[in-house]
Parts: structure tokens; sequence; C-alpha cells
């Protein structure tokens, strides 16, 4: 049986409190209910739940529980005012216990200055405030990194409770939810449509962040067949690989813009040095030409540039997707399904696969 602590003020998110309060018991665990005085009425922010707080927090130390639960209603706001407060969430963290915040108990965690390089969700009101702590923030119905859980919301209580529940049982730290990767995509006007799209699509439902990088920051590019339209988020100059984890190349007559800029081309070389996936596509492959880094390496693309990528000491191949490394090269369109199942792939693992990788 393990004994769980709820910190909980005025106010609190009744549902927030109540289910995991159930969960727990029903599994054979003791919850223990911690307020800034013990013997204190508090009542629910929807006046459903009433409880009595059994210990002050000057009563509570870590020792003497399992698991750190936070429910989010006004609560939080209250409790994170109080310093012994903050400091038991601290010791939590630091414990290596589980602490599960939900909602608005997020706010806890970025007072206890506790989530600096962690992955973490939350009411989405707060999101700012997380980030700002240094925390990765995702959208998501329940996070789990290391000992912390978070979730965002009383829809997601299930999954939160399922959460809380499996660390208590096996352990924190057993599971953890990857920080979402930093995709570049180099992009300039008349960009193949879907070679920007598909992929974007495909990257933002794994939970991973876009950024379209262009020559100048907030420009309007146009795709070929003018069924896409997306503004750049960050000039080239202010991009480094340092802050990515990969970049695609969509084609279409994109390429030839960005292999006339110097900054581009030499971002594409940084890429390659630090070993992280450079994924082309059609006639973006020219692009890794004008960065002298295909020499002894098997590629495909369009065909049309097969002559320049061979001149440049490429192997080239007539297949839908090929591997070499962290470089990844597609033909066309039609290729983008294996193309994106290579990147993700590749973000998954956080390897190179094998040489000439072939679907």
């Amino acid at each position: 049986m393990a004994r769980v602590a709820f910190i909980v003020d005025q106010m609190f998110e009744d549902s927030e409190l109540r289910v995991p309060y159930d969960r727990l018991v029903a599994a054979g665990h003791q919850p223990v209910l911690v307020g800034v005085e013990s013997g204190k009425l508090l009542m629910g922010k929807k006046g459903r739940e009433k409880i009595t707080t059994e210990l002050s927090v000057g009563e509570a130390s870590v020792q003497d529980f399992e698991a750190l639960v936070i429910p989010g209603g006004y609560s939080p706001d209250r409790l994170r005012e109080n310093v012994s407060m903050v400091g038991l969430v601290r010791d939590f963290c630091h414990a290596g216990k589980p602490v599960a915040a939900i909602c608005h108990g997020g706010w806890m965690l970025a007072e206890a200055d506790v989530i600096e390089g962690r992955t973490v969700t939350s009411w989405p009101s707060i999101r700012t405030d997380l980030i700002n702590a240094g925390a990765h923030w995702v959208d998501r119905e329940v996070v789990e990194d290391g000992n912390i859980i978070t979730s965002r919301k009383p829809d997601d209580l299930p999954a939160f409770c399922e959460a809380l529940l499996g660390q208590i049982e096996h352990g924190a730290g057993t599971r953890v939810t990857p920080r979402p990767a930093r995709i570049a995509f180099l992009v300039d006007q008349m960009f193949e449509d879907s070679e920007l799209r598909v992929p974007c699509d495909r990257l933002s439902a794994a939970g991973h962040v876009a950024i379209v990088v262009g020559a100048v920051q907030s420009e309007k590019l146009h795709g070929r067949l003018r069924k896409q339209k997306v503004i750049t988020q960050l000039a080239v100059e202010n991009a480094s690989a340092d802050d990515f984890d990969a970049v695609v190349i969509p084609g279409g007559y994109s390429p030839d813009r960005l292999r006339t800029n110097p900054r581009m081309v030499e971002l594409v070389r940084d890429f390659i040095r630090a070993g992280k996936p450079v994924a082309a596509i059609g006639h973006a492959v020219a692009l890794l030409v004008e960065a002298d880094v295909v020499d002894g390496r098997t590629v495909t693309s369009w065909p049309s540039i097969v002559a320049d990528l061979r001149n440049a000491g490429a192997r080239w191949i007539d297949r839908d997707v090929v591997v070499d490394g962290t470089l990844i090269t597609a033909r066309s369109p039609e290729d983008l399904s294996a193309f994106c199942d290579v990147l993700l792939h590749q973000l998954a693992r956080g390897v190179a696969a094998p040489a000439e990788m072939l679907h």
C-alpha cells in the first residue's frame, strides 16, 4: 500500500481531486489530504466536493509518502504563494518519487523550478508560464517525463490515473514521453506543395514541431501549384543546426533559389556535420550537391538531376526512398509516405539507419 499526498487549497477542481483519490483507494492505496493547515474545510470550484485536510504542510514530509498529486482549479494559484508547499513539491521531485499535476497544477512545478528541460502538458492558459520555466510543452492527454506526470484537464483523468498508478506500482521514471523534435523546413517561392504539406502534417501528428526557415522572416511563400501558402517563421541567418533535430528540404523550384543563398547551403552542411537527419525530396537533392555533401553517398532524386548528382560523386539509384546514414532522399510526391516513415523512424530512434535502407 502506498501513501499518496494530495496538496489542496480552496477552489480545487472537483473531479481532479475526486477521481484520482477514488482510483487510488480502489487500488488499495492511501490518499492523504495535505493543506496549508490541518483540519481545514475546503470547497471544490464547482461546489460538488467538500474535504477536510488531514495534515498541514508543516507536518508533511516526502519520506512519509510514495507519490504526490496536485489537482488543478484555483487551488494551485493559492498554493504557489506558500513557500513550504513549493518546497514540498521540490522535495518530491528531487527524491525521484512520482509527482502528478493536472490542469493548473503545473503552476506548482514552475514555482518549484523543477521542469527546466522536461516535457510537460497543462491547461493551455499556463502554457507560456511553463515554457518560460524551461519546459517543453506539448498538447497531449498525459505526459510522463521521468517521475513527473502531467495532464491537461478533467477529460484526461483516465490516462492521468493510469500513469500515476503505473509509476506507483512499477517505479517512477520507467516510462518517458520523448521531447518533441524541432524540424527546420528550408523553403523559398514555388516549393512543391505536397512535399511541404505532407511532411509538416505527419510531423505535427506525431507531436513534433515544424519551423519554416526562409531567406527572411515573415515572408509569404506560395507553392508551385498554388495549393499551399506559408509564412516563414525564421530567417536563415538566425537558424542554427544546434536548435533543431532535423532538416527537411521540399522540392519544386524552391531549391534552385535556395542554392544561390550561401547561408542556406552552409546550414545544410552544418546539419550533415552534426549527424542530424537531412531529408530532401525531388529537386531538393540539388541543394545537397551545392553543399558538397553527396560525394560517395547513395541517393535518389527527381530523374532530371541525376547527372548533377553523379558529377558530384553520388551513387544514384531509382528507388522511392534511400537512406545513407543521416541522409534521406526520395524521388517525388508519390514517395512521400515512405519518405515520412523513414524521417519519423530516425527521429524516434535518434540514430542513423544503415546505408542504402531501401523501401
